[in-house]
């Protein structure tokens, strides 16, 4: 490509977002291929294939841009007074227009704006036709979300304006706490069916509450595709970020058990009690076999609820009521049940959203409605236990969801339908890594009022009491990688991220949900400095902070964090102490030969430091006891620190050995099914367990800083 023709490409990627460059985690400057812009431009839906095709694009971009008389969205912080400019063609400047502001509580304020009077800021010909930008100050508004209307002869334009407080939410009661970290899926008690579920995590909440905890931890409890047309047990692949997993209700706690004798007399049958023993006993959750077994129950249940009226059917007429896309989320599924394929290979009329009662089974739609129906009531006992409790239930939001679920079939617009997001090369993913779901299209999304994201925001903030943004700098910038590219030649996308800060900032305050932010990795100035701005809890991962410097061994939490050992994507803290995770990587390939030994040596001059700095501060007495000992004392460290939470991953208190999840794998290595070793009544029934819980609390709400601490105890 000639050096002009470069040019124009860069003008082009910028005026679309899309960044030139981007630091990699060696702290080097990589540049964008012309190639990998010019296909992500495509996935914007721009076409620049050649020199033609770019010029044309940059005048359609440029005269899109001027002829939008008003933005599709302003933001406000705190309500203040707003600058807002105002796009006119050169022979309208004289002509009546009409700017009127419609707020949230459905009051209209005409603003009495006259274009003739507004201060003319700049100008600028487009193809032949003269434009003008002129500058108005909008009045000091109330929190909330209003409407702007400019209007100009034919043209009318119209601007969400999202007027939000600057900082998120904050407890105002808020002392500093812990929690514990379980997927929901790896809980055991007694009686369950094979993996976790809303009861058990009930019984968790009041384990934890009773003794001095606040917060209990899990990955996403998102729809899930489980039976068809896929399996997919990653709570970060969701089938919708709309709905609930009903794979966690505890049907033994359903009220139509009492009503169906067919489903009493299944669940009592020797051979279904055969298979939840088997299941119980199992250390992997098989998913596909679990999901067709409650499914006949689910069935069963369903059945019975709508052939008998009752009360409760009234309740599941206001629920559908409260949720408008219920009935169309359960149609999607029973046709997903029915076709047994994903809605991509659907023929036209259904791959666009249009679906008639043949193209399902009616009583597999009922069977969801029904499924969501109980797995809200169990959500609302689980918030209930937790309001009561004063424990907040912390919940991860994903960055994304499976291309196959519903929210991209009805949603499709708000979407690259074709990118995917992924990361660029790194040291330990030489080849990028690609995720496997479509990237929302930031332009649309605006053009749209950020509906989707609003009633996916709104869903989970209703049900937490603090929710930890996934990949928080995606809310700045995600990396999309054209389909059929390999991950190494994608580019950045830029996002408004002061529009989406601004939505999850009042979503917070009307939710009162503390928001948390992954901000791990490579993360730009930019986003810490956001994060900070806007009251986002950092994401403190221990095994992040650590230098071979006995005397600068660990960077202590800040103080408005989320402070853990290690993440669900982690080594366990006994696998990272004696170097597992850096065998099981050389195993899958991810390490060649020639550096293995120079990784197990760093990660040894690690834990020396780590020992030396935690004996030094006096909360270790002697560095070779083993691995407990040393857990123990960084724990009572992590937890003396200022930082506002910290989390302990249950399976650490008996020195587990397997992650949860190896990023980077997928039928490799057994993600997200393997499930906790002993029951949670046995957990908590465990010396080790009451001792370490006894300490977070004692310590946690002394007051007591790292430096006043001296003394193990």
């Amino acid at each position: 490509m000639r050096r002009d023709e470069l040019e124009l490409l860069h003008q082009l990627a910028n005026a679309k977002g899309i960044k030139l460059c981007y630091q990699s985690m060696d702290g080097s400057q990589r540049e964008t291929s012309p190639r990998a812009l010019q296909r992500v431009l495509g996935s914007l839906g721009v076409l620049a294939d050649n020199p033609d095709q770019i010029r044309t694009a940059l005048l359609n971009h440029e005269q899109q841009e001027w002829e939008r008389c008003i933005p599709p969205a302003l933001v406000s912080w705190d309500g203040k007074p707003v600058r807002l400019e105002i796009h006119l063609r050169a022979e309208q400047e004289d002509k009546p227009a009409k700017c009127e502001l419609l707020l949230e509580s459905g009051q209209k304020k005409a603003l009495g704006v006259t274009p003739a009077k507004l201060r003319t800021i700049r100008a600028a010909e487009v193809r032949g036709r003269r434009f003008l930008a002129k500058q108005v100050m909008l009045p000091a508004l109330p929190i909330g979300y209003h409407e702007l209307t400019f209007a100009s002869g034919q043209t009318v334009c119209r601007c969400l304006l999202i007027v939000a407080p600057k900082q998120s939410y904050s407890d105002p009661n808020q002392k500093r706490d812990w929690g514990v970290f379980l997927p929901m899926y790896a809980a055991r008690s007694k009686n369950d069916w094979g993996a976790g579920n809303f009861g058990d995590w009930k019984m968790l909440v009041q384990g934890v509450a009773d003794r001095g905890g606040g917060l209990v931890a899990s990955p996403p409890l998102l729809a899930a595709f489980l039976d068809y047309p896929v399996c997919e047990p990653s709570p970060y692949s969701p089938a919708s970020r709309l709905f609930w997993n009903d794979f966690y209700v505890d049907l033994s706690r359903v009220p139509e058990l009492e009503i169906s004798a067919p489903a009493r007399q299944l669940i009592n049958s020797p051979l279904f009690q055969a298979q939840m023993t088997f299941a119980r006993r199992e250390h992997l959750i098989n998913y596909r076999e679990q999901a067709m077994h409650r499914r006949k129950v689910l069935e069963l249940l369903a059945k019975a609820f709508f052939n008998q009226p009752s009360g409760r059917r009234k309740q599941m007429e206001a629920f559908c009521r409260s949720r408008p896309h219920l009935e169309d989320y359960a149609e999607f599924r029973a046709t997903c049940d029915k076709t047994k394929t994903g809605w991509s290979q659907w023929p036209e009329r259904m791959r666009e959203g249009k679906l008639t009662p043949a193209d399902y089974a009616l009583n597999s739609k009922r069977m969801h409605l029904y499924a969501q129906f109980i797995a809200q009531e169990q959500m609302n006992e689980l918030m209930t236990e937790c309001v009561q409790r004063d424990v907040k239930f912390y919940l991860d939001l994903p960055v994304g969801v499976h291309p196959d679920g519903y929210d991209v079939w009805r949603q499709s617009d708000d979407f690259a339908l074709t990118a995917n997001v992924g990361a660029p090369p790194d040291p330990a993913f030489t080849k990028g890594q690609d995720w496997g779901f479509s990237p929302l299209h930031p332009q649309r999304l605006r053009e749209n009022g950020y509906d989707y994201m609003l009633r996916f925001l709104r869903f989970q903030m209703r049900h937490t009491g603090m929710l930890r943004i996934d990949h928080v700098m995606g809310l700045h910038r995600l990396y999309w990688i054209p389909k059929g590219s390999p991950a190494s030649e994608g580019a950045f996308v830029t996002h408004p991220a002061d529009e989406w800060l601004a939505l999850l900032s009042l979503e917070s305050h009307r939710n009162k949900t503390v928001l948390a932010g992954e901000n791990l990795g490579t993360v730009p100035l930019e986003v810490d400095e956001a994060m900070a701005k806007h009251h986002l809890r950092q994401t403190y991962v221990f095994q992040y902070e650590l230098h071979p410097d006995s005397r600068k061994a660990v960077r202590p939490p800040p103080k408005l964090s989320v402070a853990s050992l290690n993440t669900h994507d982690m080594p366990t803290f006994k696998a990272f102490c004696e170097g597992l995770d850096i065998k099981d990587r050389f195993d899958l390939g991810l390490i060649p030969k020639r550096k293995l030994a120079g990784e197990v040596v760093a990660r040894q001059r690690l834990i020396s430091a780590l020992k030396l700095f935690l004996k030094r501060e006096g909360y270790l007495l002697d560095p070779d006891e083993g691995v407990r000992p040393l857990f123990e004392a960084t724990l009572r460290w992590m937890a003396a620190s200022q930082a506002e939470f910290v989390l302990i991953n249950l399976e650490d208190l008996w020195l587990e050995e397997l992650p949860q999840n190896v990023p980077g794998t997928c039928h490799e290595r057994p993600n997200w099914r393997r499930r906790m070793r002993m029951s949670i009544d046995e957990m908590f029934r465990l010396p080790e367990a009451e001792r370490i819980f006894a300490e977070l609390s004692r310590i946690r709400k002394s007051g007591a800083s790292r430096r006043k601490r001296k003394q193990p105890v």
